[in-house]
């Protein structure tokens, strides 16, 4: 007859175990949470079994409790494996291979031992011995069934191997809770190697039960106290596929080892065609990945521009092994940026170049380039009467007209300003002198020659143009001199040009 003492500590590991798979239920959704509870729902099998075999007295009951056992001692170190590997991420990619595998695996060692009275191979006797607190089978067991122990424990080995090189590597926080995992699987492991080597002497003073019970109390208080399933130890992985960022993992030679679907999605490639693409479509990229020093630059692809960042990834003697690649799409801010620097170099109205930026502009050619070149300036005759008869809005009419149709005139290296009110400027490079006067006279026949309507009533203008032609002056003085040549085109009546040379 099963004692209090026995009965006591197999319904506490049962109700332990209980408690743990509660816990568990309440967190499945979670990482490697499922896989935990089929690992607890085996373990709470084989308590069930081993509750069940000492509380029985024939021979045979026990038998067949002990053949119910079997079920959680052949699954609970497969669950184990599975539940470390979806833990910690290693071997993920195996996992449901490695699960099939096991599984009917462990399933033909069930079926053996289960028809066992048929053919004998699992056991070769059993014998019924009593102790002062219970009753417990000692089986002597075959060549085959020692083969089949040897396998849980090397499942189970598998699954502390896993735990303890994850609770080596991770931070120091999660290192508690997988800590305290892995100790309530050193315990289940210990005892069962006790409990082989002496003979299941040691299972007559220590029930397994009893050993569940301190198994389930490390684990539960992993999962409450550190809170195991609610920090996920996949985080990095997530944050890897997640991010909004791309990342690309690059080996020492500049070959793309990884990258993240952010990544793929901003260069349009796969992970195999990721390498392909930056070598032909990135070259620049392709090469500071191979010189393994951090860099920061910033490059259109696709009408996209991104940013990246390189950071060279060293082991723990200092020595450079690879790249991790940051990679933004920063078109957005780009786009911001451009559209605030048009307006600080533009003119709101007409889209030339404001009066300090030209003259900048102009300085930093006629530093960088001396040789002839030719400053034009112009203002509209008589703009004030334009404003005065038909209102600023025609005015503005007229400014936006001459502007577009100067703009249309200018060649690749020319550049046009203006200046304040109706006053402009162009600035031509290597103009021959007179190219530049033919030039300036077609753009004053345009203006002078467009009919501009405002209010259903139509009118004309007209400018008065100033050239000046250097080799070797700066900007204040060849701009001083096509001014007053403007000026002297309005003391000969306007709409007219007037220039001069100057060595």
């Amino acid at each position: 007859m099963i004692t209090f003492p026995v009965l006591f500590i197999n319904l506490s590991s049962i109700l332990l175990i209980c408690t743990v798979m509660l816990a568990i239920w309440r967190s499945r959704a979670k990482t490697a949470g499922h896989q935990l509870m089929v690992a607890s729902l085996f373990m709470f099998i084989w308590a069930i079994g081993s509750f069940g075999e000492m509380a029985a007295h024939a021979l045979p009951t026990k038998v067949v409790w002990r053949n119910f056992t079997q079920i959680g001692v052949f699954f609970t170190p497969v669950a184990s494996l599975l539940f470390a590997i979806a833990y910690t991420g290693l071997g993920n990619t195996f996992r449901k291979n490695i699960a099939r595998i096991s599984y009917t695996f462990q399933g033909i060692g069930i079926l053996l031992v289960a028809t066992d009275h048929w053919h004998h191979l699992i056991r070769s006797r059993i014998t019924l011995v009593r102790t002062p607190l219970y009753e417990t089978l000692i089986v002597e067991t075959t060549t085959l069934a020692n083969f089949l122990i040897s396998c849980n424990f090397f499942f189970l080995v598998a699954a502390i191997g896993l735990i303890g090189f994850h609770a080596l590597t991770t931070t120091t926080n999660t290192r508690k809770q997988v800590s305290s995992v892995l100790f309530g699987m050193v315990i289940a492991l210990a005892y069962s190697m006790v409990k082989v080597v002496t003979s299941e002497r040691f299972a007559q003073l220590v029930p397994i039960s009893g050993i569940f019970a301190l198994s389930a109390l490390f684990m539960l208080l992993g999962l409450l106290r550190y809170d195991l399933l609610l920090i996920p130890p996949l985080a990095r992985e997530q944050v890897f596929k997640f991010v909004g960022e791309g990342i690309i993992i690059a080996g020492p030679d500049g070959s793309v080892l990884d990258t993240n679907p952010a990544a793929l999605r901003m260069f349009g490639a796969t992970i195999k065609t990721m390498e392909v693409t930056m070598r032909s479509n990135i070259p620049q990229l392709f090469e500071a990945l191979q010189n393994q020093t951090y860099q920061s630059f910033s490059f259109y692809h696709e009408n996209t521009y991104l940013q990246c960042d390189i950071y060279p990834i060293k082991d723990k003697r200092a020595i450079d092994v690879g790249t991790i690649t940051i990679v933004k799409d920063n078109t957005e801010e780009k786009q911001k940026s451009d559209l605030l620097q048009y307006r600080a170099e533009r003119d709101g109205l007409t889209g030339l170049y404001n009066r300090q930026t030209f003259i900048d502009l102009v300085e930093l050619r006629l530093k960088e380039n001396r040789g002839p070149m030719c400053l034009i300036f112009f203002d509209i005759d008589h703009f004030k009467l334009v404003n005065d008869q038909f209102g600023h809005m025609a005015g503005d009419i007229v400014l936006r007209s001459i502007s577009e149709q100067t703009v249309r005139r200018l060649g690749p290296l020319d550049l046009a300003g203006r200046m304040g009110g109706e006053e402009f400027a162009i600035y031509r490079p290597h103009a021959h002198h007179d190219e530049a006067i033919a030039w300036a006279e077609r753009l004053r026949a345009d203006i002078a020659n467009t009919e501009f309507t405002f209010a259903g009533t139509p009118f004309h203008s007209s400018v008065s143009i100033g050239i000046c032609f250097s080799e070797h002056e700066g900007f204040d003085a060849v701009y001083r001199v096509a001014d007053e040549q403007a000026y002297i085109a309005k003391a000969a009546g306007r709409n007219c040009i007037r220039y001069l040379v100057r060595n």
